[in-house]
């Protein structure tokens, strides 16, 4: 099995699962400027992926200080997941919400206002935002 290493703070999954993405909607810059619309643009993409793609299964999770992590998102009803690393603090429920895998729960003593949103970049790769 083949992984693709990403050289951003990220969640990267094996590149097997790039072969779903084939029948995806293609999303074009409605400017002359992409540059200037790139979060435009990359936040619709990340809504329309939300829509027809599956975020479960194993991510590798890569840290600021050159930590990996193995992680797990396994789905459950209304668009949630459960996300389990080694990374514990990362450890709960998240609701995938207009293109962004949002914690709704997380697990363990964290403080009751600590929040992490994921931006989804790609289909194969979650980018923490917040």
């Amino acid at each position: 099995m083949r992984t693709t290493a990403i050289a951003i703070v990220g969640l990267l999954i094996t590149t097997s699962a790039l072969a779903q993405v084939q029948n995806l909607p293609s999303t074009e810059a409605s400017s002359p400027d992409p540059v200037r619309n790139r979060t435009t643009v990359l936040t619709s993409q990340a809504a329309r992926l939300a829509e027809h793609f599956d975020l479960e299964g194993r991510w590798q999770l890569f840290l600021p200080a050159g930590f990996e992590r193995e992680m797990n998102l396994v789905r459950s009803d209304g668009g949630q997941y459960t996300m389990r690393s080694g990374a514990s603090n990362f450890n709960g429920r998240y609701k995938l919400n207009d293109g962004w895998l949002q914690s709704v729960e997380l697990d363990g003593d964290q403080p009751s206002d600590e929040s992490y949103a994921w931006m989804v970049r790609t289909p194969y790769m979650l980018v923490l935002e917040r």
